[in-house]
């Protein structure tokens, strides 16, 4: 992925912006400098067409043939509709495609794009990635509105239905740029560098803008396809746009595992610009998109065998006391309740449930949950929002390590009853979701994976019952 990413980067930069904006005269004798950029940039296209298209048909074939974190339906829709996008920019790396055939292409990518905003959209990914996801595919959808519109009009140039809707996919992509990308955002790692890099790139293309803004135009256009506006204001939200992009893409490269795997897509995604003129623009577009529903199935860590996922149920059942276990769904996207009655002591709810073979939720409640918000609330910092907060402020609890990954709110001073130093040890390596305490009333936790081995849940149980007698 990164090779293909630095090879876009060159061909971006060779191809689509020093080529455009050089003025060479044609009459004029070749030089060995004028050879060489001519060389280069064929070479650059042919070797991004080339890498593109066999990265986005290894991709397909891994998803179709091991993705079994995917929906079988969503693993033979991927394979029928990118099998033809593979099958088209392959024969565009070789030569241009007919008005017709890109525009079929263009329509896959389209369902692509669809099929992979609805894998997002409904896994159980963070709110604010699927958020993101869903305002990322409007400008893709726009703009495909925009060439249907154009091909169906009789007379495309008296029509300016096409013009308004290219205009309209323009603005929602820079609107996405500014409010969607920032969802993709690392939270924790390369934030001070990435800060400093999206300043730069802010900062030099306004100068170029201020300086000479036709030459600002033609790598809008050439670069990207966008149309560089000539209101201040509109300018203003462009810019904005560009350093919300460098600054989540910067984030995103700086981590690791899946949030790097969505950086190098919307880098990817950011490098093939909007009005696609080229078909490994396309391709290139593609493979980002599969980046973003990779990095979001693979979110949960390694998928379970239902061998493993019994043992895991065997386990809380055990834990729990439970006398029955009841299961619902199909294999790989499973929900068990446990239930065990208060013979001695507070009773626990447990619901867990698998998506894609990966755990995708866990529930567990021990005592009774108050339709109140709880006055004793502790929360991962990196777990999103999985419940409702104390009203009280967050406090600190004195341990640095362990507010620095958790948000402790506290109404009624429970802190120093609930957290001294041998809960806070176990609350680091069990907690990784949110966690309410009802004093006297119950404790509910909500996560959206295990943390640990095989006796995870097991201790998992066993602390929230300890933190609920405690609170009694």
């Amino acid at each position: 992925m990164a090779v293909l990413a630095v090879v876009a980067l060159l061909e971006l930069t060779v191809n689509r912006i020093v080529g455009h904006l050089l003025q060479l005269d044609p009459f004029v004798k070749r030089t060995l400098a004028r050879r060489a950029l001519s060389d280069a940039r064929l070479f650059l296209y042919e070797l991004t067409a080339v890498l593109s298209a066999m990265m986005l048909g290894s991709a397909l074939a891994r998803i179709t043939a091991y993705g079994t974190r995917y929906r079988v339906g969503a693993r033979v829709s991927f394979a029928l509709v990118g099998f033809v996008v593979v099958v088209l920019s392959a024969l565009g790396a070789v030569a241009e495609l007919p008005p017709d055939l890109f525009f079929h292409l263009h329509l896959s990518f389209t369902f692509l794009a669809l099929l992979v905003t609805m894998t997002v959209v409904a896994s159980r990914a963070p709110g604010r990635v699927r958020l993101g996801t869903l305002i990322l595919f409007l400008p893709v959808a726009l703009h495909f509105a925009a060439r249907f519109s154009r091909r169906m009009s009789p007379v495309p140039e008296l029509t300016s239905t096409p013009l308004e809707l290219e205009a309209i996919a323009q603005a929602t992509l820079a609107a996405a740029a500014v409010v969607a990308v920032p969802c993709f955002a690392a939270r924790r790692h390369g934030v001070r560098f990435a800060i400093g890099l999206a300043a730069l790139f802010v900062g030099a293309s306004a100068v170029l803008v201020r300086v000479d803004w036709e030459s600002a135009a033609r790598v809008a256009a050439y670069g990207f396809g966008v149309a560089l506006p000539i209101a201040p204001w509109a300018l203003c939200v462009y810019l904005l746009a560009l350093g919300g992009f460098v600054f989540t893409v910067a984030t995103l490269l700086s981590s690791r595992g899946e949030e790097r795997l969505r950086g190098w897509g919307l880098l990817l995604f950011g490098i093939a610009g909007l009005d696609q003129q080229a078909a490994f623009q396309i391709t290139l577009a593609a493979v980002g998109l599969l980046c973003l529903a990779e990095s979001v199935v693979r979110g949960g860590g390694q998928a379970l065998s239902r061998e493993a996922f019994e043992n895991v149920i065997r386990r809380g059942a055990a834990a729990v006391g439970a006398p029955q276990v009841t299961l619902t769904g199909t294999s790989g996207y499973e929900t068990v309740r446990l239930h065990a009655p208060p013979t001695a002591g507070m009773p626990i709810t447990l619901t867990l449930s698998r998506h894609g073979g990966l755990i995708a939720s866990v529930d567990v409640l021990v005592g009774e949950s108050l339709p109140r918000h709880p006055p004793f609330t502790l929360e991962r910092r990196d777990a999103g929002r999985l419940g409702p907060r104390a009203d009280g402020p967050a406090i600190d609890t004195g341990d640095a390590a362990f507010d620095a990954k958790f948000v402790t709110r506290d109404r009624r001073g429970l802190n120093a009853q609930l957290l001294d130093e041998g809960m806070r040890a176990r609350l680091d390596a069990l907690c990784i979701g949110w966690l309410g305490v009802w004093p006297q009333r119950g404790v509910h936790y909500r996560a959206r994976t295990i943390s640990g081995g095989d006796d995870a849940l097991p201790l998992l149980i066993e602390l929230l019952q300890e933190l609920a007698t405690r609170a009694s």
